[in-house]
């Protein structure tokens, strides 16, 4: 079970995220002990600094409950965007070539990372399946 730690801004009461056709998804992990100052680095620092980069659209942090996980790692941001072209903007670039006193601390602290950049294939690009029946009861059966 994936327990969410930062949602997108809201509009009232709804929660929204806008959706890209592309999105970067990054696991970490770190120890209990780092976590504090893992997430002020991310929650503080990064989500801003790669958000003020054109072509980001939104992002999402989780934490990872429970024991049976199949060696996952325990955070995992999902970032959306409209394709892969923020990380070669100069931007990016530029960001990457300053790292903050906060972040060489961090990094020292994260103790495996995964990364992979994702294109959508279905539905159709910029689009979901959304529930928006209000209906949230029992769901038929997966087929064998």
């Amino acid at each position: 079970m994936i327990k969410v730690i930062e949602m997108a801004q809201s509009n009232g009461d709804a929660p929204s995220q806008r959706i890209g056709n592309t999105v970067l998804v990054v696991t970490m992990e770190v120890d209990e002990a780092d976590d504090e100052e893992f997430n002020k680095w991310y929650n503080e620092q990064h989500l801003p600094e790669r958000m003020a980069i054109p072509g980001y659209v939104s992002a999402r942090r989780f934490k990872l409950e429970g024991g049976n996980n199949n060696n996952a790692l325990t955070y995992l941001c999902i970032w959306e965007m409209e394709d892969g072209s923020p990380l070669e903007s100069e931007m990016y670039k530029d960001q990457n070539a300053h790292p903050t006193e906060l972040y060489l601390r961090v990094n020292e602290t994260i103790k495996a990372r995964t990364r992979g950049l994702y294109q959508q294939v279905f539905p159709e690009p910029g689009t979901s399946f959304e529930d928006r029946s209000g209906f949230h009861g029992e769901r038929l059966a997966a087929h064998p």
